[in-house]
Formats: C-alpha cells, sequence, structure tokens
C-alpha cells in the first residue's frame, strides 16, 4: 500500500502547544480564542499508513478502516494530535469523528474559554499508564452510553 499524506496543517481554530496541566503528559493544546460549543477544531494530520508499517502504534489515530491508521506529522507541531486525554478530575471538551474517507475530524462539545486546555478521549483500546473519568463523569457521550472507557465512536 502506498502511503500517503492527510491535512498536513495547524488547526481551523486559534490554538497554541504549552506544558499540559495534565501531570506527566508533557505538552497539550490550549485555545488561543473564546471556541463556541460544536466548533470544527481541526483533521488529525499525517500519513495514512498500514498498521505493519508503523514504529510506534500508541501514537497513531485509527480509522474507519481496521487495518490503517494515521501517523502523526512530525513536523506538524500544532496539530490535534496534541490534544491530551482527560485524566481524572477532568473532563473531554473536544471529541472526534472517525469518517468514511479515513480521516478524523476534532470538534468542540463545549464553549471553551482562550487558556483553557482543549481535552479528550482516546477510546477503549488506548494502553493507559494513569486513571480517567468514571463513565458516569464523563462529558464523553461513548462513555455514558456504553458504561465503557471510552468506547469507539465510528459510526
Amino acid at each position: 500500500m502506498k502511503n500517503y499524506e492527510l491535512n498536513n496543517y495547524t488547526t481551523h481554530v486559534e490554538t497554541k502547544v504549552k506544558k499540559s496541566s495534565i501531570k506527566g503528559a508533557g505538552l497539550g493544546m490550549f485555545a488561543n480564542q473564546d471556541i463556541p460549543k460544536l466548533t470544527v477544531i481541526g483533521f488529525y494530520p499525517g500519513t495514512l499508513k498500514h498498521k505493519k508499517d508503523i514504529n510506534n502504534i500508541n501514537y497513531v489515530m485509527g480509522t474507519r478502516t481496521k487495518h490503517l491508521v494515521i501517523e502523526p506529522n512530525p513536523r506538524i507541531k500544532t496539530g490535534v494530535h496534541m490534544i491530551n486525554e482527560a485524566s481524572k478530575g477532568r473532563s473531554a471538551n473536544v471529541l472526534y469523528k472517525k469518517l468514511r474517507n479515513n480521516m478524523c475530524i476534532y470538534f468542540s462539545i463545549d464553549d471553551i474559554k482562550k487558556g483553557e486546555e482543549l481535552l479528550t478521549c482516546y477510546g477503549a483500546f488506548y494502553p493507559r499508564k494513569y486513571e480517567i473519568p468514571l463513565p458516569s463523569n464523563c462529558r464523553d457521550p461513548r462513555r455514558r452510553l456504553t458504561g465503557n472507557f471510552c468506547h469507539r465512536f465510528e459510526s
């Protein structure tokens, strides 16, 4: 399979990357403007590749085609791939949707104030080494409906 580049740009809204407010998370993405609820943040940037061609399978975005993933482009420093997962005591304010064309779009589920960190849920099968919110406390409807650790949102 030939690899091809997807959406190698930053975001549709003003954001900045700086030290995350989540302990041990490294860098995170923050709103650099007020972002209204249901606003497109951006598409996951990178290269569409077969899973067998990936070096670090834990740092990719899955697609609706089970054997393909999007590997982030290391040159893109401000893409949605910089959004961290909400840890225990925090709530997701951004969700993503895997699209039929093997792309992934991120959008806000709340009004997000300038300076606030953008947070999401990585999905049920992400190998975590930290606690995440209980399903009943999570704003991500994929978790509330299933009671699972986040469930795939691929329909």
